[in-house]
């Protein structure tokens, strides 16, 4: 399983929806296997024979039969992009409303009547929340307009080696923060 506060945030679907949380999280492994196993089969010729993606799948489906996947991949990938963005807004939106007082005002109607879910925010504040939403979008366009490509996946690379070990310290210091809160 991947480290990250999507691969948190899923059971928490589950749970809301009365799945026990062992199941919960089983699903969830269970989702990254399924999704895991035919990408190894995907990419097993390209690292086989140093290839990317694209020039693979034009070898096995053809010039115009690779616009299929191709158009598939775009529509998956703007979906999570999309979902990104959503769980992004909640948390700025979020931590807006903590920082000001009122999250629990917000939110507590929600929480005493039991409908509380993962989407609490967007539904107890949603001017605010779409607002912010489309603002987010906005400003991650414009810096995907403005960055220039500077030399490949090496720099990517590199924030990785950097972001990786930062991501999982602060999921850690999330978790230990939340436990001993809650005691």
């Amino acid at each position: 399983m991947s480290i990250g506060v999507l691969t948190w945030e899923y059971p928490w679907f589950g749970i809301f929806s009365g799945i026990p949380w062992l199941f919960s999280i089983f699903l969830v492994f269970l989702g990254n296997a399924i999704t895991l196993i035919p990408m190894i089969i995907q990419s097993h010729a390209g690292v086989k024979y140093g290839l990317a993606e694209p020039q693979v799948t034009r070898s096995r489906w053809g010039i115009w039969g690779a616009q299929v996947p191709s158009i598939v991949r775009a529509i998956i990938g703007t979906g999570w992009w999309g979902i990104n963005a959503f769980i992004i807004t909640e948390i700025v939106v979020g931590l807006y409303l903590s920082y000001s007082g009122k999250l629990l005002p917000t939110i507590s109607p929600l929480l005493k009547s039991g409908t509380a879910n993962s989407f609490t925010i967007s539904l107890a504040m949603p001017g605010l929340f779409w607002t912010t939403f489309f603002i987010l979008i906005f400003l991650e366009l414009l810096l995907l307009h403005f960055s220039p490509i500077l030399k490949g996946q090496e720099p990517l690379r590199k924030m990785a080696r950097i972001t990786a070990p930062l991501v999982i310290l602060s999921l850690i210091g999330i978790f230990l923060a939340e436990g001993l809160r809650s005691g």
